[in-house]
């Protein structure tokens, strides 16, 4: 499961370019489905296009509930569950904003993704 969280800062090491995401939130992160203040598991690196195709690398955590046992990976909200582009990126696609035809859209996203996460904002509503 995912949590996604909005207070957060992006601390970036400048020897290998990987950021890491740190929760300043005033409260403990919660299981969502038995509400008892999660743990540390680990961490992996996420990768986030941003606009202009620029890569960035992301470390984010990962939580275990003690008590129910299921883990959760906390996600900044500048991405989204299982995509690698910038949420303003997938927003302006689904908005009609961002599309193939745009100079600046050259070298991201696809035009099969683009589709795609119209496809899914359509599927929502």
């Amino acid at each position: 499961m995912v949590i996604v969280i909005s207070e957060y800062v992006l601390k970036r090491n400048e020897q290998n370019g990987v950021s890491r995401v740190y929760y300043r939130g005033k409260n403990k992160l919660k299981c969502p489905e038995c509400q008892t203040e999660l743990v540390y598991r680990d961490s992996k690196t996420r990768t986030l296009r941003r606009e202009g195709g620029q890569k960035e690398y992301l470390i984010i955590f990962r939580m275990r509930c003690p008590k129910c046992g299921k883990y959760h990976t906390v996600i900044p909200d500048c991405i989204q569950k299982n995509k690698h582009y910038a949420s303003e990126i997938i927003q302006g696609v689904q908005e009609g904003i961002v599309t193939p035809d745009d100079e600046d859209s050259v070298d991201y996203p696809s035009i099969t993704s683009m589709w795609r996460w119209k496809r899914e904002r359509e599927d929502h509503y």
